[in-house]
């Protein structure tokens, strides 16, 4: 089951209810949400067991620039491959060697064929980038 994105207003108004000391429940009928966000929103968000909107969207906001994958692309990564690919290794040697478990060869051709290296490294490919 997926949780929910409350907006900000829909903070607020669970902000305002709750100091009007509406229950949870009454709160869920108000929004027409399920029982359990509204419950996991006010719980996570509590400070000094009141719910605070300023604090509950900026955690909300923090949390959701941080998901995601970690970019693998940086000038030491980069460095690394081009060095080995004038050596005429191949990615999947590179990967094998240097970056097992961390980076995919499939990630290194993306990489190439997006042109994010600032190098032609299909030149350097075993099969000139012919797959």
């Amino acid at each position: 089951m997926s949780n929910i994105h409350l907006t900000i207003t829909e903070r607020t108004r669970i902000e305002v209810l709750k100091n009007e000391n509406y229950s949870l429940r009454s709160i869920v009928r108000v929004l027409k949400y399920s029982v359990s966000s509204i419950i996991r929103e006010v719980r996570s968000n509590k400070i000094n067991n009141t719910y605070n909107v300023e604090s509950a969207h900026s955690n909300y906001n923090f949390k959701r620039k941080n998901c995601g994958h970690r970019v693998k692309l940086n000038s030491e990564v980069v460095e690394k491959i081009i060095h080995y690919l004038k050596q005429h290794w191949s990615l999947e040697q590179i990967v094998g060697c240097l970056f097992s478990g961390k980076l995919s060869f499939k990630t290194i051709y993306r990489w190439i064929n997006r042109k994010l290296l600032n190098f032609n490294a299909i030149t350097y490919l075993r099969q000139k980038g012919k797959r």
